[in-house]
């Protein structure tokens, strides 16, 4: 105990709780300081933990130094004799000086250090963290949530939607920005959500909020962008004006720059003159331009984009020189091309006669390019040229996912897989909840066949639209690649549960995926009277991009695997006659003629059947076309298999298994189509000689 009281009294006589008192009390004041300088210069989440570590490791030193200087002898501290010659005092109050000034200059040097770092931190990024969180590539990032129609006329949401989507468009076209698509934003319509719950599901560190109000010819828009994490309003502003095109245009321009502004985001004269730009001066001619955005937006369906198609068609009448109305509609003719709505040649011209119209107009237009970028792409499959395009359109409106998606696709079209990959998830940066862009990644994955990551994209593609059917077909379709039928069963059942697969349609999933559906995985699984009774109510003829299949080919070919020859054959001649007349209209459509190939293979008819396989490989080889074109390929190896050709059948596998695609062994071994070929030396020897298959069950 007397060592305990010693060491309490040495303290006490160094005064070390003094000390220790005023380091912490002036810790605290340091600590208030940094936290306000990081909210005002927006220094990043480790500025405040910092400070904090620097005082600790400040705290020893004050302390250390304190018995330092206590240590020296008291006479040292003594005041000189005075005059009469008496030795003086000893200077007490010089510890009480020494202590302040422990404590003062080593927390003041714990919170210079600090701010050399910071200093350091403004000035190495270029910018304080004005701007939150930064984005990808170091980017301030923001999201519009949809404006709120305060008009009181449910009719008017269109108008206010137009004016929320043409103010994304604008940012958009900001380089030192990343912006997310209007597909991600349009969830969090009157969300329930905080707004910092948004923002990080987003992946942004800024929202912007806004209403709109028309009455009669008046309309006000009030817009606020806030720093989510911090819930600070870092610029609002309300403008009322006359509900003119002029006006409209300069409300949302303004806005765009202002949000630059606020974001510290310099603007190139480029970018301003884009921004700022009024595409028309008709307010009637918008406001159909807002109808046709508002049907393009709905669906791809043929009523909508024929709808969207009117509505512009309207605008251009009422201004013929509305360049983004052009480049709209060129878009939609592309889209009626190429979903199969309409094939003929004057539906690509109509297409090609408004993107030069809007390029003729605006030469530098994105839009436009974005149209020529499509058109390329979709109508002519001139995928260098549809390539340039869509990069000039990207240089002039860098956060568009669209524009991103399109070069993705024409990569993946032209093989360059990896590349498409990194084109895609650009894409999904801009547009974090679009279910489109999720499944194109996690295709892309299954044609590398890496299908453990495509699973996790195909999963959230389903989260984000359940009733969609693309990622659950192609999520079966995998699972059975790699050898999982009960998983692909669990799939199919999900998916008829909740009404996404019906009889209806067990076939449309098949020809526009790559036999995927409930038809295919049926025969998978040997349950071919189960595939029938999907196909009662299934329609005539199904058709996508990737295959023409008619009802009747399907029931020929179950019948025939339940040894009914009889009722195969009608059913194979029912599709002949189908298919010949087809064949005769579109003799340039490669999935005419692989499916009459097929049918021919199976009546017997093999010269025949073999000459029009190769000839959709020929109109559709891999090298123009490395997605479609496997498919023509892998028809060839099926009809060579059923004609007795296993030699020739084995070639085209070869062709398959070597290139990125759908088939696997798995694939081989598990589609009855291809038993003709089993026991054959050179079949089996494809896979005893290829590396076994690194996925592992689930």
């Amino acid at each position: 105990m007397s060592g305990l009281r010693k060491l309490i009294r040495e303290i006490h006589r160094r005064s070390l709780w003094q000390v220790l008192g005023i380091y912490v009390v002036g810790s605290w004041f340091v600590l208030q300081v940094v936290d306000t300088m990081v909210g005002a210069l927006k220094l990043p989440d480790w500025a405040p933990p910092l400070a904090l570590i620097l005082l600790i490791i400040g705290l020893p030193i004050v302390l250390a130094t304190a018995f330092v200087q206590e240590g020296v002898p008291s006479e040292a501290l003594r005041d000189k004799d005075d005059e009469s010659g008496r030795p003086g005092a000893p200077k007490s109050s010089h510890r009480r000086l020494f202590t302040w000034r422990n404590a003062s200059l080593i927390g003041v040097g714990a919170f210079a250090l600090w701010g050399v770092v910071a200093a350091g931190w403004v000035l190495f990024t270029g910018s304080p963290r004005s701007l939150g969180r930064a984005g990808e590539g170091g980017l301030p990032s923001v999201a519009a949530l949809p404006f709120a129609n305060l008009s009181g006329n449910p009719e008017d949401v269109y108008f206010t939607d137009g004016i929320h989507d043409e103010i994304l468009a604008r940012l958009a076209k900001i380089a030192g920005l990343r912006v997310i698509s209007r597909t991600s934003v349009l969830g969090y319509r009157d969300t329930p959500k905080n707004l910092r719950d948004v923002a990080e599901e987003l992946g942004v560190e800024h929202i912007l909020e806004g209403t709109v109000r028309k009455s009669g010819s008046r309309v006000r828009v009030t817009a606020q962008l806030i720093d989510a994490e911090r819930d600070e309003h870092m610029w609002a502003e309300q403008y009322e004006r006359e509900l003119t095109a002029e006006d409209l245009f300069e409300i949302q321009g303004d806005v765009a720059q202002k949000i630059a502004a606020a974001l510290r985001t310099e603007l190139s004269p480029e970018e301003t003159e884009r921004i700022r730009a009024r595409p028309t001066d008709d307010l009637e001619a918008y406001e159909y331009y807002l109808r046709g955005n508002e049907s393009r937006f709905l669906s791809t369906a043929r009523a909508d984009v024929e709808h969207a198609i009117e509505m512009w068609e309207r605008a251009i009448a009422l201004d013929p020189g509305f360049a983004v109305a052009y480049a709209a509609l060129s878009l939609a003719h592309s889209e009626m091309w190429w979903f199969y709505y309409d094939r003929s040649r004057q539906r690509l011209q109509r297409a090609k006669e408004a993107v030069d119209r809007a390029l003729e107009l605006e030469p530098g237009l994105p839009e436009g390019l974005a149209a020529l970028g499509w058109y390329h792409y979709w109508g002519l499959l001139d995928y260098a040229r549809a390539l340039e395009a869509f990069t000039a359109a990207e240089e002039a409106q860098p956060n568009s996912p669209e524009i991103s998606l399109g070069i993705g696709a024409v990569l993946r079209r032209q093989g360059d897989m990896e590349a498409a990959l990194l084109r895609f998830r650009r894409a999904l940066e801009l547009d974090p909840r679009s279910a489109l862009i999720a499944f194109s990644v996690g295709e892309t994955y299954a044609l590398l066949r890496k299908f453990d990551e495509a699973r996790p994209y195909l999963d959230e593609s389903i989260a984000l639209n359940p009733e969609w059917g693309a990622a659950y077909s192609r999520k079966l379709r995998d699972y059975v690649a790699s050898g999982q039928v009960e998983r692909a069963r669990e799939v199919l059942d999900l998916a008829v549960e909740r009404g996404v697969f019906t009889p209806r349609n067990a076939l449309s999933f098949q020809a526009n995926f790559s036999q995927q559906g409930a038809v295919w995985l049926s025969a998978v699984e040997g349950e071919y009277e189960v595939a029938l009774e999907w196909l009662r109510e299934a329609p005539d003829v199904v058709h996508g991009q990737f295959r023409y299949v008619a009802r009747a080919e399907w029931h020929a070919v179950l019948h025939g695997l339940l040894g009914d020859r009889e009722r195969a054959r009608a059913y194979w001649d029912s599709s002949r006659v189908h298919l010949e007349e087809q064949v005769a209209e579109h003799p340039e459509d490669a999935r005419l003629h692989s499916a009459l190939g097929i049918t021919y293979a199976g009546l017997g008819r093999k010269e025949e059947a073999i000459r029009e396989g190769k000839l959709g490989v020929a109109l559709m080889p891999p090298s123009r076309e490395a997605f479609r074109g496997i498919i023509r390929v892998e028809d060839l190896a099926r009809i060579y298999a059923i004609v007795g050709e296993p030699d020739a059948a084995v070639e085209e596998i070869q062709t398959l298994l070597d290139r990125p695609g759908l088939t696997t062994e798995h694939t081989f071994r598990l589609e009855p189509w291809w038993r003709p070929l089993y026991g054959y030396p050179q079949f089996e020897g494809l896979f005893s000689t290829r590396e076994p298959s690194t996925e592992a069950p689930e």
